[in-house]
């Protein structure tokens, strides 16, 4: 739907709402996939070293709400404004280290996320990564044993979430 506003308007409207939707999305998908970790963390649950005034769902909501109470030249600032990571380059970070954590022995993926963080993202990005949220998710995932089953399993839906990224970038 962003991506459609974005390439049927031409417009900074349309971009904001493509780039800014792919955010929200990325970022439920990152809040729900640490949702039931053990350690309470803006870091680990907010990609923020602050806490951030509202979680995925409720800027979710802010957004769906947005979109019948406000005019559309509002929406861009709207989009723009909402306290969540705009970069979300960090969030596919998170989410993809997450998953490695629990497939993988905590070794691996720290180096696996070390050199892909230094590789495809930007400098700044890469230091939140590597410096503050995979201190913390080793911590939240320390006592977490993952049956061999449940981790090939999740490492196939893995694949097939990297497989749809993948795609996503291309188009």
């Amino acid at each position: 739907m962003g991506s459609a506003m974005w390439h049927g308007s031409h417009t900074y409207v349309g971009y904001s709402f493509d780039n800014n939707m792919i955010a929200v999305i990325s970022y439920l998908a990152h809040q729900a996939s640490v949702k039931n970790l053990p350690l309470e963390s803006s870091i680990l649950k907010q990609l923020s070293m602050t806490p951030r005034s509202k979680d995925g769902i409720e800027v979710s909501e802010d957004l769906v709400k947005m979109f019948s109470e406000k005019p559309v030249p509002e929406w861009a600032e709207i989009l723009d404004t909402a306290d969540l990571p705009h970069v979300y380059f960090i969030t596919f970070a998170a989410l993809i280290a997450t998953c490695f954590s629990l497939i993988f022995p905590w070794f691996v993926t720290q180096m696996a996320i070390t050199f892909l963080s230094k590789l495809l993202i930007p400098k700044e990005d890469a230091a939140f990564v590597i410096d503050h949220y995979l201190p913390e998710l080793s911590k939240a995932v320390s006592n977490i044993k993952v049956a061999h089953d449940d981790a090939r399993d999740l490492g196939y839906r893995f694949i097939g979430m990297l497989i749809k990224i993948g795609w996503a970038f291309v188009w």
